[in-house]
C-alpha cells in the first residue's frame, strides 16, 4: 500500500518534470521548479528507503512467563508502531516536496493577467471585427 501511493507521487513528478522541460524550452527561467523538484526525488527516495528497510524489520514477541506477556506485547506493539510513524512521516514529506514543485510549476505556468480591455480586444478579434 505505501509502495503504492510512493508510484503515484512518482508518476505527478513525472508529469510535473515533462511540464517544466516544456517550459524551459520556451524559455522559461524553471531553476526555481527545477530544484523544487530534485527535494523531491531526494523526499521520495529516502521514503522508499525506509519502506524498503520496514519491510524487512521482524517483530518477534518472546514470551518468558505468562507475568510477563502483556509488557513483552506492549513494547513490541510500540516499537512498530514507532516505527510505522516514522514511516509515515517520511511518506507526509515526500507528499509536500511533491505539493511544492507542482504549485512551482503552476506558478510558472501562470498566464499574463489580462485587462478587460485586452479581452474585449480578443474578442472582438475572434467575431472579425477590427479593433
Amino acid at each position: 500500500m505505501l509502495s503504492t501511493v510512493l508510484s503515484k507521487f512518482e508518476a505527478i513528478l513525472s508529469r510535473i518534470i515533462k511540464k517544466t522541460h516544456a517550459l524551459a524550452e520556451k524559455g522559461t527561467n524553471t531553476a526555481k521548479i527545477d530544484a523544487d523538484i530534485t527535494d523531491a526525488e531526494i523526499a521520495i527516495s529516502e521514503a522508499k528507503d525506509a519502506i524498503k528497510v520496514q519491510s524487512e524489520k521482524d517483530y518477534t514477541v518472546e514470551i518468558s512467563s505468562e507475568d510477563t506477556l502483556k509488557t513483552s506485547i506492549s513494547t513490541t506493539r510500540q516499537l512498530l508502531h514507532s516505527d510505522l510513524k516514522s514511516v509515515r512521516e517520511l511518506l507526509k514529506k515526500a507528499h509536500e516536496a511533491v505539493k511544492i514543485a507542482a504549485e512551482s510549476l503552476h506558478t510558472a505556468m501562470e498566464p499574463v493577467s489580462y485587462t478587460h480591455l485586452d479581452v474585449y480586444k480578443r474578442q472582438l478579434e475572434q467575431h472579425g471585427q477590427k479593433v
